[in-house]
């Protein structure tokens, strides 16, 4: 790691075998004034490998049915017996008026 205006490395390097299935971490920590700085690597093992490929998917979950959705017509007539209901205590309380 340099300065950014040049000059000596602010710490010596260090070397970190990258295996497959972990994730690492490098800290630079102390002081280079009091020559206490350095590297503090963090590994953490076990992870899943990097997918290869990523799954899209082909369509060949979706339902070939071209009818009318059953869920979607039961919304709707719920619906409409909620605005019955509703036009109808509207009335009764004006009726009560």
């Amino acid at each position: 790691m340099t300065p950014l205006a040049g000059g000596a490395p602010l710490a010596t390097p260090q070397d970190v075998q990258f295996a497959e299935g972990t994730a690492n971490f490098m800290y630079l920590i102390g002081s280079q004034a009091d020559g206490s700085l350095g590297w503090a690597a963090v590994q953490v093992k076990d992870l899943q490998t990097a997918p290869a490929v990523i799954q899209t998917g082909d369509g060949s979950s979706l339902s070939h049915d071209t009818g009318p959705n059953p869920l979607a017509i039961g919304a709707i007539a719920a619906t409409i017996v909620a605005a019955i209901g509703a036009m109808f205590v509207r009335r009764s309380r004006h009726t009560a008026d």
